[in-house]
């Protein structure tokens, strides 16, 4: 997390238009203003206000910053680091706590490959330097490794490889598969003219360099079976007769299935459901994970701009325009606005965005679809809901919603090009717009989903019944009344779980 911190500031520096960076630099530990001030601040003021907010409440922040970020321009990369690190107090909130010594050599590295960078191109800026650390972080091609492999009284999760010359009292040689050792495991990331099929010499000379590690006890293991039930089959590596430990044949039970929020967290998170409100997105966003919820929606943290959200942006923006006023002339420059407006870098994939948007709106134009009679075009809607005692804000943006001869019909846009009409999200979205037009006086008959693309336009229908109320309902209070008394689910693992220690 504090590496994660630095990270962060260093965007905030290098890049000043990028808010979501300002925001998680706002978390860091060091600085000396309360972190739930600090996270009062995110959720009062949207990006747009963020820096006069910022000045505002807290200007020595505010001041090394902006100062950082104007001594960026002309100072080398390396100079501007250690600056960075000094100036905002980072590199003696390191030094001063014990637990973060490790994280000391991490620091360390990151010079390293700075230097490296530079070596390279003495020319570089620290923003080239910085969006070059930015895009090997979002390819997965860190070269910035931790090399704390061995703690006393830790347990050292390595791979065989990295283990080379190292001893342990006990070693536990997990996954021996046939699928994971002799058959080499998952496909490499990206594609080789080179056979990097793994020979039985070397896999043997690997298992050897594995064995050899254990100076007391060695425990070897493999499930059974993979994530999809099927039959695993055990690495013929493994000697014969060995002693084996028969584990327990009843299932293990569900650990950890409530991550409790903290008092602080509650706070923000009661004042986003009563001011702000719970939309369906940020619905099915907590359903999955409630802290990527809470980061993403309470306190507005945002990544940075991936080209499948400029694509859906700029086509919604078109596809309104020519529902509003029937002119394709007047779409097409919507959807050009939204793409200028765009902060994805104008290269090679920028131009595809632009034309995959451009023919997704000319598909659409093309379509039947585009022909029905509007009630509503990108119209919000709000009602309230009392949960556990607590009113509650439900809100929503309806993409449209059409007249029929039967009555009203929601219709929601989507650009993805993997829109599969089972998956519940896509029921629980529009039963969700389905509560706030009742409640608000429509008298609905329907709803569906269009999707957009460049090659076609597709509709799925989705039933609204009794039942599909009802399972929405239900969620609805489950959901807030978990956000309300802190007993949140566990969710899938995101990113964001080291990001609720914090507030304790």
């Amino acid at each position: 997390p504090l590496i994660r911190s630095i990270l962060a500031l260093m965007r905030t520096v290098a890049l000043p238009l990028d808010t979501a960076a300002l925001r998680e630099t706002l978390l860091a530990p060091w600085w000396p203003i309360p972190l739930t001030e600090r996270a009062e601040l995110l959720l009062k003021n949207r990006d747009r206000e963020l820096w006069t907010g910022l000045e505002s409440a807290y200007p020595d922040i505010a001041k090394v910053l902006k100062d950082l970020q104007q001594k960026s321009l002309t100072t080398a990369p390396l100079p501007l680091m250690s600056r960075l690190l000094a100036e905002s107090g980072a590199r003696s909130y390191a030094l001063s706590h014990a637990e973060h010594l490790a994280d000391i050599d991490l620091l360390r590295r990151i010079f390293m490959h700075i230097e490296e960078i530079v070596a390279r191109d003495p020319n570089r800026t620290f923003a080239e330097v910085t969006l070059a650390l930015t895009r090997a972080h979002e390819h997965g091609l860190e070269s910035i490794k931790s090399s704390a492999t061995h703690e006393e009284g830790k347990v050292t999760v390595i791979t065989a490889h990295k283990a080379k010359g190292m001893e342990f009292k006990t070693v536990f040689i997990v996954g021996l598969s046939a699928r994971q050792w002799e058959k080499g495991g998952m496909p490499a990331k990206i594609p080789s003219p080179i056979d990097q099929t793994r020979s039985l010499e070397d896999i043997t000379k690997l298992f050897y360099v594995a064995v050899t590690r254990a100076k007391d006890e060695l425990v070897l293991s493999y499930a059974a079976e993979n994530g999809e039930g099927r039959d695993q089959a055990p690495s013929a590596l493994i000697p014969e007769n060995l002693e084996t430990i028969a584990p327990a044949s009843d299932p293990l039970p569900l650990l950890h299935t409530e991550v409790n929020a903290g008092e602080a967290v509650k706070d923000l998170v009661r004042r986003y459901l009563t001011e702000d409100g719970l939309s369906p997105s940020a619905l099915n966003e907590y359903l999955e994970s409630p802290p990527t919820f809470f980061a993403r929606r309470v306190l507005r943290l945002h990544e940075p701009e991936a080209p499948a959200t400029a694509i859906g942006i700029a086509v919604h923006a078109g596809i309104a325009e020519y529902l509003a006023t029937r002119d394709e002339d007047k779409a097409y420059a919507a959807l050009n606005r939204c793409l200028k407006g765009s902060l994805l870098p104008r290269n090679a994939a920028y131009e595809r965005v632009v034309e995959h948007a451009t023919l997704s709106l000319k598909a659409y134009l093309a379509s039947a679809h585009k022909d029905g009679e509007t009630a509503a075009i990108e119209k919000a809607y709000s009602v309230k809901r009392i949960v556990v005692g607590t009113e509650v804000l439900l809100y929503g943006k309806v993409d449209a919603i059409f007249k029929t001869a039967d009555g009203e019909r929601i219709v929601d846009f989507k650009t993805s090009s993997d829109v599969h009409i089972k998956d519940e999200k896509h029921a629980r979205q529009l039963a969700f717009y389905d509560l706030l037009l009742t409640e608000s006086g429509h008298a609905l008959t329907g709803a569906s989903i269009v999707q957009v693309g460049p090659e076609l336009v597709k509709e799925f229908p989705v039933p609204l019944t009794d039942e599909t109320r009802a399972s929405l309902l239900t969620a609805l209070d489950e959901v807030i009344t978990e956000l309300l008394t802190g007993a949140w689910r566990k969710g899938e693992a995101s990113e964001y779980d080291d990001l609720l220690a914090l507030f304790k």
